[in-house]
């Protein structure tokens, strides 16, 4: 192990007693291993190991070639382990300076894992027939009860529990503290539910099915997160069920479709009865002002060149230009234009 090029102590944290031990010992929390994985459980291992080689006096200085023998582990896997228990927040690491020399590292136990015992222990109750203190040594430093890795108040949780009671869930409070436990994040749980809203109605009982698949999805150790195929985490679906609920959809929306054009048919016919009667109207007011005009003054009253050149073309009694040269009259006395 090289331990040149860096002077030991700087920056380095104080250490409690068997310290290494403990840091083991919450590496066997199930929350922890989900959230390291195998590789970066057995990273965090040997460095904790090699603290206490050298009496915690400074950080552990080593190149790659040092850990990945005592890993087991390809390059490539140490780089990806090492990421990710420093991105979890298990892990210090200053990289090398230059090429061949030791990079600086120590384990952190993130906030929430902290390692407090009820009662301190000392190195003396390491005896041969020390049986209870054995006992309370394996059992003074695990967390009581297991800390949440994410709090219920941030923000992606609160997401969570919306769309938990978009779904109907009831039980919420219950559900969100258990996919913590499992070391689920709010990604995970939103994605759950993305697919249950898809395929809801291939259950019996939809809502039991979301709340069974989130009290059995727990990510996988070595990606950390779920798995692709999100159905696995879900009772199976029943064909039947699902092929009774399209065709109520189909049917619903069938009829929703049939409605509506019923409605629209409906509002044509009326507007048009409208516009008819209207039009009735200013023929029976206006009509005889319209035919009195010039072909000058009628021109100027129409609002567009379109009207303007249909009347040229077809007259001011075209069934195409009359209702236009009606209303445009009917405007210039201020008369009411809809009914």
């Amino acid at each position: 192990m090289t331990t040149a090029f860096f002077k030991f102590g700087i920056d380095y944290p104080k250490r409690p007693q068997l310290f290494g031990f403990h840091v083991i010992k919450l590496l066997s929390l199930p929350l922890v291993a989900r959230e390291l994985g195998a590789n970066g459980c057995n990273l965090i291992r040997v460095i904790a190991v090699l603290e206490d080689d050298q009496h915690y006096r400074g950080p552990v200085l080593a190149v790659d070639d040092d850990l990945r023998p005592r890993m087991a582990v390809a390059q490539k896997t140490l780089v990806t382990a090492r990421r990710r228990c420093v991105d979890r927040g298990w892990l210090h690491y200053e990289a090398s300076p230059g090429r061949g020399e030791p990079s600086r590292m120590w384990v952190t136990v993130p906030r929430g894992f902290e390692l407090k015992s009820k009662a301190p222990i000392q190195g003396k109750n390491y005896t041969e027939s020390g049986t209870e203190s054995v006992t309370t040594l394996c059992t003074s430093y695990i967390p009581n009860p297991i800390p949440s890795p994410i709090p219920l108040g941030e923000e992606g949780w609160k997401e969570v529990k919306k769309a938990l009671e978009a779904a109907g869930l009831r039980c919420i409070d219950q559900a969100t503290t258990g996919c913590q436990k499992h070391g689920l994040r709010p990604s995970d749980v939103l994605r759950l539910v993305g697919w249950w809203r898809d395929n809801r109605a291939g259950f019996t009982r939809p809502e039991g099915a979301l709340y069974a698949a989130l009290c059995k999805a727990q990510p996988e150790l070595e990606s950390g997160g779920l798995v692709p195929d999100l159905g696995v985490y879900f009772p199976p679906l029943d064909p039947d069920q699902l092929e009774r609920e399209r065709a109520k959809r189909r049917f619903l929306a069938d009829q929703t479709a049939a409605q509506n054009r019923t409605f629209e048919d409906e509002r044509i016919r009326t507007a048009n009865a409208q516009e008819r009667q209207l039009l009735l109207d200013f023929e029976a007011e206006y009509g005889h002002e319209l035919n009195d005009m010039s072909d000058d003054a009628i021109i100027s009253l129409c609002p567009n060149a379109v009207v303007v050149d249909s009347f040229r073309k077809l007259g001011r009694d075209s069934p195409l230009v009359r209702p236009d040269l009606l209303k445009a009259v009917a405007a210039k006395r201020g008369a009411k234009q809809s009914v």
